[in-house]
């Protein structure tokens, strides 16, 4: 077990150092290029797989989970990651985009066994596995529409990938997920320390919709092993933010651009700067890395999660009703980059 403890450090330490210098050197190298954002994910894309890839042989399974990952799984996963970028940057097609997403989650479920179920029984093998595809596409497409600003996007992974790794800690997952996600904490961590207000990155949409597809992945792992109502419950704000986006689209006289309807952008246009909405962000964060871990003692599903919910959107309510002093206010990205 100590050996597993200095692979996840070892993990954690170069996953943060290598994304850290790699961004700020190809920012430095090519911050005159019209594709500058594009070529950011490209390290992040080499670190992501030389770490998994290295955890995964360093890290014994044999006698610490209940679903062993397998190695096709692995490699289809972080080959996807790659794919997902490419067609989200040079694809203007929607349908296109989210297809490949799609067939990404579906072919890394192809390796899962018949025992993997992410709704623990409550639904028969055909419709958990259709729903865990369709959830997971969704939830990497989605991820564009928190990319409103760098630390936003990277706040809200942070908060899934540490919120898993104490679930590790508590024993409510195996080692090597919970190695997973120290490595992946480290790379948003990166992503974070440059992405903070004012931003020193600009990362794209399609690397954030490939980076939440490989953090979608991670979130499966541990759904199966029995702790999907914890991975809910970090997940909480950008669900309920892309509940709301979606359903104010439907409003007459509201933005039709799903980018425009969430509170986070809208609470760019009063005036309220990024690192307001960020440290009030991560107070939310915090909470809800707290009760996600204590629902691996809970005696139900539904209690923590619903109380958390509501939490949750009460305190981002709050948030996006707050009269701010006068603030610089965050710069966001062109809303047209966004695929409504």
């Amino acid at each position: 077990m100590e050996t597993t403890y200095i692979y996840m450090a070892a993990g954690l330490i170069f996953a943060f150092f290598s994304g850290f210098l790699s961004l700020d050197f190809v920012q430095k190298k090519f911050k005159k290029s019209d594709f500058l954002s594009e070529l950011l994910f490209l390290p992040l894309f080499a670190i992501l797989a030389i770490g998994l890839i290295a955890l995964f042989f360093g890290i014994s399974q044999e006698y610490d989970t209940i679903f062993p990952t397998d190695l096709g799984e692995l490699l289809t996963a972080v080959l996807f990651t790659g794919i997902i970028f490419f067609v989200s940057t040079f694809e203007t097609s929607r349908l296109v985009l989210f297809s490949s997403i799609l067939l990404g989650a579906a072919a890394c479920s192809f390796f899962m066994p018949p025992e993997f179920l992410v709704f623990q029984g409550a639904l028969p093998l055909v419709a958990d596995r259709i729903c865990l595809i369709l959830l997971w596409a969704l939830f990497s497409y989605c991820c564009q529409y928190l990319n409103i600003f760098e630390a936003l996007f990277s706040l809200q992974s942070l908060t899934v990938s540490t919120g898993i790794f104490i679930l590790f800690l508590l024993g409510g997952v195996s080692a090597l997920v919970g190695a997973y996600a120290l490595f992946l904490t480290g790379l948003f961590a990166a992503l974070l320390s440059l992405g903070w207000p004012p931003s020193k990155i600009n990362i794209s949409h399609g690397s954030a919709q490939a980076l939440g597809f490989a953090l979608a992945w991670l979130m499966v792992k541990t759904c199966g092993e029995g702790s999907s109502a914890s991975v809910l419950i970090f997940s909480a704000v950008f669900v309920l933010e892309m509940l709301f986006a979606f359903a104010k689209k439907l409003l007459p006289f509201s933005p039709k651009n799903i980018y425009q309807n969430t509170h986070f952008y809208q609470m760019t246009t009063v005036k309220l700067s990024g690192s307001s909405i960020c440290i009030n962000l991560v107070k939310i964060a915090a909470l809800m890395v707290i009760l996600g871990s204590f629902q691996i003692y809970s005696p139900n599903s539904f209690s923590i999660p619903v109380f958390s919910f509501a939490i949750a959107a009460w305190l981002i309510n709050r948030l996006a009703a707050w009269e701010p002093k006068e603030e610089e206010p965050v710069k966001t990205k062109k809303t047209k980059k966004a695929k409504k």
